[in-house]
């Protein structure tokens, strides 16, 4: 006879790391530290330097023009490589759905780009959690 698996119901954060980084025995993920919190600080620290690289091309384009103008996620985006944002466009249009692509997306892409990027780099730092600290031993230390 084959045995069933049965589902237990999984929170939409657990489904974002594998179910045994970071495991603390007790089949739940570690609070502080494991793979899965490390992964997701460096995303966070990652989109936050696309923020700061964001707003400094922002920065520059005003100080070069003298009037403040937006850079846009899809501006930004276009003037790093535009070919694969219209691949994208295409692709989500036909093969995906066309809907998703307008509204959807385009209310993305005509945001501000340090917001975009530095808003979710935020969130994921925080969600990420303080490094855990380790104690030191102290190797001098007598012991009795």
């Amino acid at each position: 006879s084959m045995n069933q698996a049965r589902l237990a119901p999984v929170s939409p954060l657990a489904l974002s790391c594998p179910a045994n980084a970071g495991a603390t025995g007790d089949g739940g993920p570690r609070r502080n530290g494991g793979k899965c919190n490390m992964f997701t600080r460096i995303i966070g620290a990652l989109l936050i330097l696309a923020a700061l690289a964001a707003a400094g091309v922002e920065l520059m384009q005003w100080i070069s023009s003298g009037t403040y103008k937006s850079v846009t996620l899809g501006g930004l985006w276009y003037m790093i490589h535009r070919a694969s944002l219209n691949a994208s466009q295409a692709g989500i249009q036909r093969y995906v759905a066309p809907w998703l692509w307008d509204p959807g997306i385009v209310w993305i892409l005509v945001q501000p780009a340090w917001a975009i990027t530095g808003l979710p780099g935020a969130v994921l730092l925080w969600l990420g959690g303080p490094k855990k600290k380790r104690r030191r031993r102290n190797l001098f230390r007598r012991n009795g």
